[in-house]
């Protein structure tokens, strides 16, 4: 983890000169919100992963941008790569993003982050970092490219309508696993799920949501298991079976469909991960942020089990 200080309210009258520690030191900054009795701690400080040490953990300054948003696509599958930086209960062995951030005002902006089974393996042409020694963490697809740009295209709700005549299911239904948008919110984790009560119905991200609204900012313990107030966690969820098909009743016939986990099992030894078109192995998570100032000190994890 690394470490920023947090701006915090301490009296005038309580200056740090008095205790011999200068605020050069502390990080604290005095304030005329207290009185001279208030809070005398030294300071107060926030912790966040360090991304230098923890490749499946992303700051927003280093998303690539295409248009006016800031993407990065990254191909996630369960292995210690992909492990959470801190225990996370009832993930269900699952996929999971946690937004961290550390920043008494949070700044304006959008994010939206969704996942998507794949179809096949990537060509060499289709990354901006390709994977080197299985590290898939830390690699990153070309947004622009053939793959990243259907990808995007899925995430914006501007593909994937047409049936797949694969499955019978819409494109983006049948590979859709919905993580934040702006349908979810820090106080409904759960949020408003799409209706989806037929084998015709259209499951795809809604627009992204304000950083404000979905990120912790405050001293409340997310349900999911994230113990500070400086995170947030939100849990995947999709309506396909593997592979993208859609669930039936014991009589065979379409039976409506709600959001179920989406688990991932470690890939097999000697198999090649990118090529799963099941979504039990790989997931492609699209990060979106959208802001006219980055936010330096945000970041987003990837977790999977």
């Amino acid at each position: 983890m690394k470490f920023r200080p947090r701006l915090i309210a301490l009296g005038v009258g309580l200056a740090l000169a008095a205790v011999g520690i200068p605020t050069a030191v502390t990080g604290a900054y005095l304030t005329t919100t207290a009185t001279a009795s208030a809070d005398t701690a030294l300071g107060s400080w926030c912790s966040v992963p360090d991304p230098a040490k923890k490749a499946n953990v992303y700051a927003l300054s280093d998303f690539q941008s295409v248009g006016s948003s800031r993407v990065l696509i990254v191909p996630v599958v369960r292995s210690a790569q992909f492990a959470s930086t801190e225990g996370i209960a009832n993930t269900t062995d699952g996929l999971g993003i946690r937004l961290w951030g550390c920043a008494d005002k949070i700044p304006a902006g959008s994010v939206r982050v969704s996942a998507w089974r794949g179809t096949g393996a990537p060509t060499a042409g289709d990354w901006s970092v390709a994977p080197a020694a299985g590290n898939l963490a830390a690699a990153r697809l070309n947004p622009a490219g053939a793959l990243g740009s259907s990808l995007r295209a899925l995430a914006d709700g501007t593909g994937g309508q047409a049936i797949d005549p694969a499955t019978g299911v819409a494109a983006s239904t049948s590979r859709y696993s919905w993580l934040v948008d702006a349908n979810r919110n820090r106080s409904d984790r759960a949020g408003a799920v799409p209706a989806c009560g037929g084998k015709d119905c259209v499951v795809a991200p809604s627009g992204a949501a304000s950083l404000d609204s979905v990120f912790s900012a405050n001293a409340e313990a997310a349900p999911s298991g994230a113990i500070h107030g400086n995170s947030a966690v939100y849990l995947a969820g999709n309506y396909y079976a593997p592979g993208g098909t859609w669930p039936t009743t014991p009589a065979g016939t379409a039976a409506p469909a709600s959001a179920h986990p989406t688990v991932l099992t470690p890939p097999a030894a000697g198999t090649n991960p990118l090529e799963d078109t099941t979504g039990s192995v790989l997931q492609w998570v699209v990060l979106e942020w959208t802001g006219a100032q980055v936010p330096p000190s945000f970041e987003i994890e990837v977790f999977a089990g």
